[in-house]
């Protein structure tokens, strides 16, 4: 089953609002995007029921007359590998 079909499923019966929200993301991946005139993007994924990962491309932005939730998402995405890892952060702060 291709990722575009497993998002199909995913989303079959929700409402208009729902699919819009979804179509953000869960996970900003940080994955190289597309590039394009009129819009920006990034590269989101969400864990789908199944427990599947899958991502695409969320196209925003525009302008006044911009439909970025035109642009075809469902049919460009992708299944994705995720890693979980542990990242030891260093956090400085200026001593008073």
């Amino acid at each position: 089953m291709t990722a575009a079909e497993l998002l199909e499923m995913e989303l079959a019966g929700a409402d208009e609002d729902s699919i819009e929200e979804f179509r953000s993301g869960q996970f900003d991946t940080g994955l190289p995007s597309q590039s394009s005139r009129h819009y920006s993007c990034r590269e989101v994924a969400a864990q789908l029921s199944d427990g599947t990962y899958v991502g695409w491309t969320y196209w925003f932005g525009g302008g006044k007359h911009g439909e970025p939730s035109s642009v075809p998402w469902i049919e460009e995405a992708y299944e994705l590998e995720v890693t979980e890892a542990m990242c030891l952060v260093k956090v400085f702060k200026r001593k008073e």
